[in-house]
């Protein structure tokens, strides 16, 4: 739209209103053009902000994570290669958290002594390892076990250490009881 306003002496007086010529020579009071500018901004805005639009970062733009840092292909798992199948790995891992629940719960029995702890814990490693050795062949334990170590001597090491929670060489048992260094039984002298 094209307005041009005309003032109260300009020639075209009506009234006391100030009149503004509208694009195509028709002329309307001031006060009713700015009514019909203010409609329609509104409406503008309005739909303006029924429109989502993205609110811009400040800073850096986010980067896809390939773009970052371009990775090789994903190798399959070490005990695919070895030939073991996943519903093996899956029951070896349902033995191992089935396990890990009986060893808390053994943890959290005060009527316990430390000695019967350890004892029921020794008793539900043992029959958790043979559990895990009728599922995999010791063959396939092997292979799996070369596929690991060739994969962290190309990666530099690899896998996660555990570290005791103090640190300085301290060990704990399953229970977090701290476990002494094992000193070796002195032979009696004659």
């Amino acid at each position: 739209m094209y307005f041009s306003l005309v003032g109260q002496n300009a020639g075209r007086q009506r009234s006391s209103y100030t009149w503004v010529v509208v694009a195509g020579g028709k002329t309307m009071p001031r006060t009713f053009s700015c009514t019909i500018v203010l409609a329609f901004s509104g409406i503008a805005l309005s739909a303006m902000a029924q429109v989502s639009m993205p609110v811009p970062r400040i800073g850096r733009t986010p980067v896809p994570a390939t773009a970052r840092h371009p990775k090789a292909p994903r190798q399959a798992p070490c005990w695919q290669e070895a030939g073991v199948t996943k519903a093996t790995m899956e029951e070896r891992r349902s033995i191992e958290q089935s396990s890990r629940a009986e060893i808390q719960a053994v943890c959290a029995n005060s009527s316990l002594s430390p000695e019967q702890r350890r004892e029921q814990i020794r008793s539900i490693h043992e029959r958790t390892r043979q559990q895990v050795n009728a599922l995999i062949s010791p063959q396939e334990r092997e292979a799996i076990k070369s596929c690991q170590e060739a994969r962290a001597s190309h990666t530099g090491g690899g896998g996660l250490h555990h570290v005791g929670v103090g640190g300085g060489g301290e060990r704990r048992g399953p229970c977090g009881e701290l476990i002494e260094p094992h000193q070796p039984a002195r032979e009696a002298q004659p």
